[in-house]
């Protein structure tokens, strides 16, 4: 473990060394107050949020990362487990730098899916596969020439995206992280500002496309890192454009964490990360990986570590004899001018897609004869419904299911 990275408070650097000392003393305190049951780590602060992790860790009690902040997710974890209690924020704590890594075991986490195809559910993150990860982005950072990068990220540290890039890395493979988690543009523009060289910016492909639409000037950046939705490569390339960076995607689920990277402008292909490989069946291998880990995802694999993706099952589209996928015709409604947003899904009993879309300028007319030119025509969205304000995303930027087909009820 490296303890030669941290987080940024504005001015302040909190090194890990200081994060595992507070962890300690508030394990203490918890043993103290007698609290018996597990904590929802529902803090925004990502140094709050590590050291509650970590805290957990060494009462030998993983975290639960709810899957939002709405009253009603603590509610359900409650259910389940009724002596859980929610943490948003840490009291100061007067603790002692400990530069002895701590040994870490079991489980680190209880994450659940975001409910885009159904109801949340748990997912284990054990430190092994935690860790493991860590040393596999630490090889990919040195190729890249990342070394103990700043960063700020805009995804927030409950989700495993945010957990492994904003929280694992600084903690245990030397990264900078900022501890905040900026929003808006004007946010992310003054948290990048605060950096001390040229920033790393972990983001999603929703904030990107704010971001890319914004007039306002970002300062220099030296890579931005995407995931939790593949980009098209006329976005990677405006991006990199716009940002005067290079572009990498994260690829990844819930259940394995991030396996794949690719500089989206250089192909379509995916390669695994250092240490993993495909088997047998399509089964990806890796020491910190559980066996038999699967992927997700429709993917043609090229050899042991490259492979295409295709989409996901559920997404495939076969109308008419002909085949496209609901990632297909999102990506070509995002490549619209005028476009800003948009998400295209299959409504119960439907065959063909529907499409929720946020385009002030244009009208949903203007828009099928755009995608008349883009995707054969029947695969065009039907019902295509135009979103007045910004589409219902949750934290992360993705529309759950529920979400989706409430937009488009009477």
């Amino acid at each position: 473990m490296d303890l030669s990275g941290g987080f940024l408070r504005k001015a302040q650097r909190l090194p890990a060394s200081v994060i595992l000392g507070r962890a300690k003393a508030l394990a203490a305190q918890w043993e103290a107050e007698q609290r018996a049951g597990p904590a929802i780590n529902d803090c925004a602060d990502r140094a709050d949020f590590a050291s509650l992790l970590l805290a957990s860790s060494l009462r030998s009690e993983p975290c639960l990362l709810p899957p939002s902040s709405a009253p009603q997710a603590f509610a359900q974890l409650r259910e389940r487990w009724p002596q859980a209690f929610v943490l948003q924020q840490l009291p100061p704590l007067s603790a002692p730098s400990d530069d002895e890594p701590p040994t870490l075991e079991g489980l680190a986490s209880r994450s659940f899916t975001s409910g885009s195809t159904g109801l949340p559910q748990p997912v284990d993150k054990s430190w092994k596969g935690l860790l493991g990860l860590a040393e596999c982005i630490r090889q990919l950072s040195a190729d890249w020439g990342l070394e103990q990068p700043e960063a700020v990220a805009t995804v927030p540290p409950q989700h495993t995206f945010g957990l492994e890039f904003s929280v694992v890395m600084p903690l245990f493979a030397g990264w900078w992280v900022a501890c905040e988690r900026p929003f808006h543009v004007p946010e992310v523009a003054s948290s990048l500002q605060q950096l001390s060289r040229p920033g790393l910016l972990i983001t999603t492909p929703v904030h990107l496309r704010t971001l890319l639409a914004s007039t306002a000037k970002l300062p220099p950046l030296q890579m931005v890192l995407s995931a939790t939705a593949p980009l098209s490569l006329e976005e990677a390339r405006q991006a990199e454009l716009s940002l005067g960076c290079p572009l990498r995607e994260i690829y990844g689920c819930t259940e394995t964490g991030g396996v794949a990277t690719r500089r989206t402008v250089e192909g379509p292909e995916w390669t695994l990360m250092p240490g993993l490989q495909f088997g047998n069946s399509g089964l990806l291998q890796g020491a910190h990986l559980p066996p038999d880990s699967r992927l997700p995802d429709r993917l043609e694999i090229l050899g042991a570590q490259r492979f295409r993706l295709l989409g996901r099952p559920e997404g495939m589209l076969k109308l008419g004899g002909k085949r496209s996928s609901v990632q297909a015709v999102q990506q070509a409604l995002l490549s619209i001018p005028g476009v800003l947003d948009a998400e295209v899904g299959l409504l119960p009993g439907r065959e063909r897609p529907a499409a929720l879309v946020q385009a002030p300028e244009l009208g949903a007319a203007q828009i099928r004869q755009a995608l008349a030119e883009r995707i054969d025509p029947v695969f065009i969205p039907r019902p295509l419904r135009l979103q007045p304000g910004k589409l219902p995303r949750n934290s992360t930027g993705k529309l759950t299911r529920a979400a989706f087909e409430a937009a488009f009820k009477p």
